[in-house]
């Protein structure tokens, strides 16, 4: 009996060490003091949330969306050929639509050809213009780390952990059958090494 005992401890010790790791991930979410020694305990992320907020903020900043990433989609001339093709067609539709049933069709599939051509040729100036600026702004700097890491600053540690587990959920809960299966192991081991001094 007692040999059956040690692999379903070993599994369920086993499973309970990785819940108790994974817990210790995320709680507690405030700083406790353990009163006999004097510990400061507190959950690994939501005691390091800071340096978790500057770090994703410069990776995005830095990896995720550069500078020069933005800069060369912003100055890419299909991006602006899309913009000005797709404001051109909204401007001849509108126009289509405040010519009163009145005018005839004729005249007003003219007025709204006069309207796209005069939108093609003009929209592309205005549209390079500000996408211009807009690239300078990008060179300049967006803050878009500083953005990120506000955000991630400002979330609780329950945001925080529903975060995290919303990404590596089923990795932690292949972990914790992981480490049932590792105690389970070193139970058998162990009932195979006691065996022999059992049978006696």
């Amino acid at each position: 009996m007692v040999l059956l005992a040690l692999p379903v401890l070993g599994a369920v010790f086993g499973a309970l060490a990785v819940f108790v790791s994974i817990k210790a991930l995320f709680w507690p979410a405030q700083p406790r003091r353990v009163p006999l020694f004097g510990w400061r305990l507190q959950g690994l992320i939501p005691g390091h949330q800071e340096a978790v907020a500057k770090a994703l903020g410069r990776m995005v900043e830095e990896r995720v969306l550069s500078r020069p990433d933005l800069f060369a989609r912003l100055v890419d001339p299909a991006l602006r050929a899309e913009i000005v093709g797709s404001l051109t067609v909204a401007l001849e539709s509108r126009v289509r639509a405040i010519i009163p049933g009145v005018v005839p069709a004729v005249a007003a599939v003219a007025a709204a050809g006069l309207v796209r051509r005069v939108a093609e040729r003009e929209l592309g100036h205005l549209v390079n213009r500000y996408l211009e600026q807009l690239a300078e702004r990008v060179e300049g700097g967006l803050g878009l780390g500083k953005l990120v890491e506000e955000r991630v600053r400002g979330l609780t540690p329950e945001e925080m952990e529903d975060l995290v587990t919303a990404v590596v959920g089923p990795q932690l809960r292949r972990m914790q059958v992981l480490g049932a299966l590792f105690g389970l192991v070193v139970g058998l081991g162990q009932a195979a090494v006691l065996w022999p001094f059992m049978r006696r």
